[in-house]
This record gives C-alpha cells, structure tokens and sequence, in this order.
C-alpha cells in the first residue's frame, strides 16, 4: 500500500468515531505477507496515543458527512472539542498529489484555524487558543 494510506487507516477511525484498530494476516516465516509498512502503521497511531486520554473525554465534531466531500473531492476534515479553547483536528487532502501543499481553514468553535495539507499526509494537529500545531 501507498504510505499515506497506512497512515490514514492507522488515524482516521479514531476521528470517525472507532475507539481502536485490528490489524491482522500477519504471520512469521509465511511467504507473500509483507510488513514494510507496519513501522509506519505504528508510529502513526502513535501520534493518536498521544492524545487518547484527552480524546477519551472529548466531543467528536463533524461538519459535513465523508461521502459528501468525497463526491466534491474536497479535504477530508474531522475535529474533537476537548474543551472550548483546545481542539484535536484531523486534516488531509487525497486528491492533491504527493508534493502538492495547501490549506484548509478549520472552524474551532468561535475561532477559524488554518491547518496544512502536505501532499497526501494525514495531518493531525491540536488546536489551543486558534493556534495549531502538529502532532
């Protein structure tokens, strides 16, 4: 699989509401059962880890529904309220290519946050005070 498809099946579930991932069909010493990218699978849920007690208590916000942005191929967008001045924001852009660089502004309650869209990089980022800043 493409890299920043692993990184997205490690971190989007938990911004659509999954409270954890199964990864299995990984064996030892089995032939055609590769694993390059289980380093980047976990340090990607790595990056959740990090925030899963603050999220464990947070409010999942979504503003508009996957298959919509996905028909107007539109950035991929999903928030937690962890509190009225801290937000966790998912962001990515699967229809930029990988080198592409652009913005999506985020509503964070009173506030609008730009956050960066890297090529097709899942971007995860905490939000205190309209300030993000990557995870």
């Amino acid at each position: 699989m493409a890299p920043y498809l692993v990184e997205a099946m490690a971190v989007v579930p938990y911004f659509c509401g999954a409270k954890g991932v199964v990864v299995w069909g990984w064996e030892p010493g089995q032939k055609g059962q590769y694993y390059r990218n289980l380093p980047l699978f976990a340090q990607s849920l790595g990056r959740v880890s990090d925030l899963s007690e603050r999220l464990a208590s947070a409010e999942l916000v979504i503003d508009e529904p996957a298959h919509v942005l996905w028909k107007e191929k539109r950035p991929l967008v999903r928030k937690f309220r962890i509190s009225e001045d801290e937000w966790a924001v998912l962001a990515v852009n699967p229809w930029q290519t990988d080198t592409e660089q652009s913005k999506v502004s985020v509503p964070c309650g009173a506030r609008q946050v730009d956050v960066p869209l890297i090529g097709r990089h899942t971007g995860v980022f905490l939000v205190q005070d309209g300030n993000a800043t990557g995870i």
